[in-house]
């Protein structure tokens, strides 16, 4: 990063003063150190004995700020930027570091004061001097802040990566004797107890989160979460505050999501984890690929059976739905896509033909049609079934348009 150089030619008055400072650094140092603890309560509290060798620190700073003065060339900024990374590593709020800072400036400016009223500073050079002094004020505790945020930034790094870790490590099922549900929820900073769901969402790029800020906008709703990204899946572990709180889930997933999601049932304890990860790429597996939908496995039941037992599936599609399948292209999707619309409407044809404009009659007589195709009543509650499931299938694996 490039250094602030401050303003040349300081006024004679205050680098005469640096020097004088600079002969008796240490005794201005305790004073310092005296006045920030004074005036800023932080570091008069007890929470200051955590901070190692303050005088250290402030020593440091001062005799850079001293000599940047009376030395020509840029400041060295060093100790700045590793007071604030320290800081940073500790915790200590930025503003109470900036705090101290304005200190140590403000004692500066105040010998400088002293002179003045003795008549050793002209005005001119009283106000010149001001300005270099709170110009060198800014650049010190510039470099000091950007130590503290790369500080920051690489501890909340850190911190995400392990927690990622942890994640991959709940979804594989490698759960320690040393490391308990408990200690788990606690890296996570997840509750210790369910009810929780997996949520597997589809990559689309790599390296690109399925869900962009998943975790921010789940916490915004209330509902805790953690995350980890996969090559092929974007997987949360998230805390419902009870079951009937996926709905909401599945809402806030569907408004960024850029594929298929799946979202498994609800499990008690986090090391359950692993099993409701293959329960949720089952429920993913029932969208259509290339779709944007969220599917919640408990509410999909036969869409799950289709997809995972797809050696028997390929025959039973054949089997129910082959002479539909082999109508032509635009025959079959009519015949397919009022089927799904008379299923999604609860079998009520009144409510799927205003779906589909169209009249009731048209709904009945397609189905009617599909009934004479497959030779399954609908009215049949095992013919009905039989169909419904080999449609699950085709949906999740749609037959490819004729002429391919």
């Amino acid at each position: 990063m490039a250094q602030v150089q401050l303003a040349p030619d300081p006024a004679p008055e205050l680098v005469e003063l640096a020097r004088e400072l600079l002969s008796g650094v240490d005794d201005f140092t305790e004073l310092v150190v005296e006045q920030i603890r004074l005036r800023v309560p932080y570091y008069g509290g007890p929470e200051h004995l955590a901070l190692g060798d303050t005088n250290r620190w402030v020593g440091a700073n001062v005799e850079s700020v001293l000599r940047s003065f009376v030395f020509e060339g840029p400041p060295d900024v060093a100790a700045a930027r590793a007071t604030g990374r320290e800081r940073g590593e500790q915790g200590v709020p930025l503003p109470i570091v900036m705090a101290a800072y304005r200190v140590g400036f403000h004692e500066i400016w105040t010998r400088l004061l002293e002179r003045a009223r003795s008549g050793g500073v002209t005005s001119d050079a009283l106000v010149e001097a001001a300005s270099q002094i709170w110009s060198a004020h800014d650049t010190f505790s510039q470099a000091m802040a950007d130590g503290y945020r790369h500080a920051v930034f690489g501890e909340m790094l850190r911190t995400e990566q392990e927690r990622s870790a942890l994640v991959g490590v709940l979804l594989e099922g490698r759960i320690s004797d040393e490391l308990t549900s408990w200690d788990a929820a606690d890296l996570l900073r997840l509750p210790g107890q369910g009810p929780f769901v997996v949520v597997a969402a589809e990559v689309a790029e790599l390296a690109k989160e399925a869900v962009p800020g998943a975790e921010t906008r789940l916490r915004l709703s209330g509902m805790s979460s953690a995350w980890r990204l996969l090559p092929d899946l974007h997987v949360g572990i998230v805390r419902l505050t009870d079951e009937a709180q996926v709905h909401r889930l599945s809402d806030e997933l569907a408004k960024t999501a850029r594929g298929r999601v799946g979202i498994s049932p609800a499990y008690p304890r986090l090391n359950d984890t692993a099993v409701a990860l293959r329960l949720a790429r089952m429920a993913l597996a029932t969208a259509a690929p290339g779709e944007v939908q969220v599917r919640v496995f408990d509410e999909h039941p036969l869409g799950v059976a289709a997809v995972n037992a797809s050696a028997a599936m390929d025959r039973i599609v054949r089997t129910v739905l082959g002479p539909v399948l082999d109508l032509p292209g635009e025959d079959r999707a009519v015949l397919l896509s009022t089927l799904a619309a008379w299923r999604d409407n609860g079998g009520s044809t009144e409510s799927t033909s205003k779906q589909l404009f169209c009249h009731p009659n048209t709904v009945r007589l397609r189905l009617r049609r599909l009934e004479g195709l497959t030779g399954r009543l609908l009215g049949d509650p095992r013919a009905a079934a039989e169909t419904l499931l080999a449609l699950e299938s085709v949906e999740a694996n749609p037959p490819l348009p004729d002429g391919v």
